[in-house]
């Protein structure tokens, strides 16, 4: 698998985020509670709307917090997340497209 993790660093925070999925094309109101449920169950990080209204996942860190295991733990977190999430919000998005 491949992904992009794109990574802000200010003066005093580490802000980091990755593209989760294009708006939905359809069931918008069971889509964003899917995200919204999801985003209860999630550390340091969140499900948000973007550019176009694309689904981000996006978190932030003290700068001084950061170093190999923790942006090894964010990371990680980041994938397992976007895992946990794009297969059902699809679904839900995008249903048409799967047929019955």
């Amino acid at each position: 698998d491949v992904w992009t993790a794109y990574w802000t660093i200010n003066q005093r925070m580490f802000r980091f985020e990755t593209f989760v999925m294009p708006a939905p094309e359809e069931n918008e109101q069971a889509f964003y509670e899917h995200l919204l449920m999801r985003n209860r169950e999630l550390t340091g990080m969140n499900l948000e709307i973007g550019d176009e209204h694309a689904i981000f996942l996006a978190g932030s860190l003290p700068i001084a917090a950061v170093n190999d295991a923790e942006l090894d733990r964010v990371l990680g977190s980041m994938w397992a997340y976007v895992e946990k999430v794009f297969r059902p919000a699809l679904r839900i998005g995008f249903a048409s497209r799967f047929g019955s």
